[in-house]
């Protein structure tokens, strides 16, 4: 399976940031908003990744990513020049894709859970085609695309930000397709905002019998960051899960090592250039001592 991460967008809700950086370079308290869904695809074993910017960010983003080399991934960039929606810039993926089964994510896109690991794999793991959607309940699903669904999980309809939602579960910006959404992707006609919109893909798959639906369980948190209130709710969780549980949210090279993508020779040479920033340095200290005492065998030091 192959990864698309969508990084354009206006970010016109974080006016002013965004007039001088975009939204997926915006501190998320300690690292850039685009580290926390590449996180996701990386711990889904997703190691192939396709990242479309739009062509102001191209270079920044190639000077913060590279070619992923770092975290044992391979990077590709497809530019979108044109502003017309989601599905739009995940068919510039087309080709990379090349006949794969793929995971589309936003750049926006935040999430947690004790087990997402867990989910992310048995997702990758058990998609045997088609679409398949994740549901997560929140208190504003007219903000969000809906989704309706049978004690079966079956999913009975989808609507993009409802006025009148018939339900509390949002669809966020997560998603599995096979080789055929790029077929369907040109039959959607534009919307009233001139967009190709994801939900309309969706709606396809759905028509068709093959869309599935992932719901998170109660305990996944999800912070789409694009307001301002909503930027500063993910800082400050992700401070907190820090401070209150040691638990340190989208350490790339950490996941990178504990998924075998890099060695440890890898992961010391990535350590020593973290020095200049005190507490990612002595994390990525302890998570080598740790892993390499869970290897001998021997019990970690208190």
């Amino acid at each position: 399976m192959k990864g698309v991460l969508l990084a354009g967008g206006v970010g016109s809700r974080l006016y002013p940031i965004t007039t001088c950086v975009a939204k997926q370079f915006v501190p998320v308290y300690d690292k850039p908003a685009i580290f926390y869904p590449l996180a996701m695809l990386m711990l889904a074993g997703i190691r192939d990744i396709m990242v479309v910017p739009d062509e102001t960010n191209e270079h920044i983003l190639k000077r913060l990513l590279g070619d992923g080399s770092q975290y044992g991934l391979n990077f590709d960039y497809a530019i979108s020049r044109e502003k017309k929606g989601i599905c739009y810039g995940y068919g510039l993926a087309e080709k990379f894709v090349d006949g794969d089964n793929s995971c589309l994510i936003f750049c926006d896109n935040l999430f947690y859970a004790p087990d997402i690991q867990s989910v992310m794999m048995r997702a990758a793991d058990n998609f045997k085609g088609g679409g398949n959607i994740f549901a997560i309940r929140v208190p504003n699903p007219s903000d969000y695309g809906v989704v309706e669904f049978d004690a079966a999980m079956n999913v009975l309809s989808l609507e993009e930000k409802p006025a009148n939602p018939k339900t509390n579960w949002a669809v966020p910006g997560l998603y599995f397709y096979d080789d055929q959404a790029f077929d369907l992707i040109r039959t959607i006609k534009p919307s009233a905002r001139g967009e190709l919109e994801v939900t309309d893909l969706n709606n396809i798959y759905l028509s068709r019998g093959q869309l599935k639906l992932t719901q998170f369980s109660p305990d996944t948190a999800w912070v789409d960051i694009g307001s301002h209130d909503t930027l500063l709710n993910a800082s400050n969780f992700v401070h907190t899960l820090w401070k209150n549980q040691g638990v340190y949210m989208a350490c790339l090279e950490e996941i990178a090592l504990k998924k075998g993508f890099i060695d440890v020779t890898h992961y010391k040479a990535m350590h020593d250039k973290a020095k200049p920033n005190k507490v990612l340095y002595h994390y990525m200290e302890q998570v080598l001592e740790d892993f390499l005492a869970a290897k001998s065998g021997k019990p970690k030091k208190e």
